[in-house]
């Protein structure tokens, strides 16, 4: 999937330790938020050697190359909650 936007905020670096392997890796969070008359917003999450090399800055107009996937919820019985793993964010020229 694709989304393209202006970055408008990117988290810190964080180690995170995966529940199911216990495995830790590297990842950061990123804002996105579409150019149009009524913009949307998308948080993105980098994971390994692309969280510790990213370095676009806010205000940069990408293209974000990412997965969605659902996973259910532990606590709520028949709830789910998504994830959009960005696997590339690619600097625009133009919009």
């Amino acid at each position: 999937m694709e989304f393209i936007g202006v970055i408008r905020q990117i988290g810190e670096l964080q180690n995170v330790e995966s529940n199911h392997t216990g495995v830790s890796i590297n990842c950061r969070d990123v804002l996105v938020e579409t150019v149009e008359e009524y913009p949307r917003s998308a948080a993105f999450t980098l994971k390994g050697d692309n969280a510790r090399n990213f370095a676009l800055p806010i205000g940069a107009q990408v293209r974000v190359f990412f997965d969605l996937r659902a996973f259910p919820s532990r606590n709520n019985p028949g709830r789910f909650f998504n994830t959009a793993n960005a696997w590339r964010i690619r600097p625009l020229l133009n919009i």
